[in-house]
């Protein structure tokens, strides 16, 4: 009896042995979990304030870029209320402002404007030109700063096709002969730019469209304000261009990360500029631009994906994809701008 007793202690004495080992093991895990849990939360929230500061930082530029672009406009249209806008050989100063402004803004193609009786000029750095000027058998000067396009129309002809005239800007600010090797029905007022233009005294950022300018065959949008007369009438157009190429040439000075990447889409899902040089191909008809879900961009389409299945409305998502995890965070632009623009980081 003595014997059964006091193996029955020892029996009693091991449960709970047991017992407080299973408790002791379980404390332990448990503050293991929680400590890893609270060490990735931590991490996903040091990398979501620094995804986050990043993209400010990217926005902040880009929108400063965008309302840099209204100044220039701003300011040009009101300097040629004053000029002679016919006397155009004779405005070296002007284009060669043009020439320091391009230079230094990148994201921004040409200048250019049309008047009320048909006059266009617009001008141009050399080397977006490269392509377009050898495939129509027009030789640049060694020297050239700016190009300069020109199609000026006489009101007593009212010619349908006009010489399309090229003219070189050297670096000693002399102009060169004109040369031209077509004619072209080109008449900036029949253009949409121009007649959504002329309609209002304010600036206004057109639609994306196809370029049939000196950018023949790019796709962009253009920034614009009227030319009003000292007595309020209309005298024309000032506008500059900004291509989609030229925008994520752009956004590819900017990482978000190391491996990060930053898209523009717009309200119907088309990716308009992308930071990874991103090529979009155009012909007379089609922009060619592409929706997200039919693109290569298998980590965009993830994130555009994970943001549809939010059940909040925040701009900043996790997700998964090849065993590794992403993070995302959206943001929109300016009202002002055209087709709903808003920018996806991936990081």
């Amino acid at each position: 009896m003595f014997f059964k007793r006091l193996k029955f202690i020892r029996r009693i004495k091991t449960d709970i042995l047991f017992q407080n080992l299973s408790a002791i093991i379980l404390i332990v895990v448990s503050i293991i979990t929680c400590t890893y849990l609270s060490n990735s939360k931590t991490t996903i929230q040091q990398a979501e304030n620094y995804t986050r500061t990043s993209t400010n930082f990217i926005n902040e530029k880009i929108v400063q870029s965008l309302n840099d672009t209204e100044d220039f406009v701003n300011s040009y249209s009101a300097l040629l209320r004053d000029m002679d806008l016919k006397d155009y050989l004779n405005n070296i100063k002007f284009y060669k402002s043009f020439q320091v402004i391009l230079e230094s803004n990148s994201y921004l193609t040409t200048f250019f404007y049309g008047t009320t009786d048909g006059l266009f000029v617009s001008s141009c750095l050399p080397h977006y030109l490269d392509t377009f000027l050898k495939s129509s058998a027009i030789l640049a000067p060694e020297g050239t700063n700016v190009v300069l396009r020109v199609v000026a129309r006489d009101k007593t002809e009212n010619k349908i096709e006009v010489p399309d005239l090229w003219y070189f800007l050297k670096e000693d600010n002399t102009l060169s002969e004109s040369i031209s090797t077509q004619l072209t029905k080109y008449d900036p007022r029949q253009r949409h730019w121009y007649k959504d233009s002329s309609k209002t005294q304010n600036l206004i950022w057109s639609k994306i469209y196809i370029f049939t300018g000196m950018l023949k065959g790019e796709i962009g949008m253009s920034v614009l304000k009227a030319i009003i007369a000292a007595d309020g009438t209309i005298k024309g157009v000032f506008g500059t261009d900004i291509t989609l190429r030229s925008f994520s040439e752009f956004l590819s000075k900017f990482k978000p990360s190391a491996n990060g990447n930053i898209y523009i889409v717009d309200n119907e899902d088309r990716i308009i500029a992308a930071s990874n040089n991103f090529k979009i191909h155009s012909n007379e008809n089609s922009m060619g631009l592409v929706k997200i879900d039919e693109s290569d961009f298998n980590e965009l389409k993830a994130a555009f994906a994970a943001f549809k299945s939010k059940k909040d409305k925040g701009d900043f998502t996790i997700f998964e994809m090849n065993n590794k995890e992403y993070l995302s965070l959206k943001m929109d632009f300016p009202k002002k701008l055209p087709c709903g623009l808003s920018m996806i980081v991936v990081a």
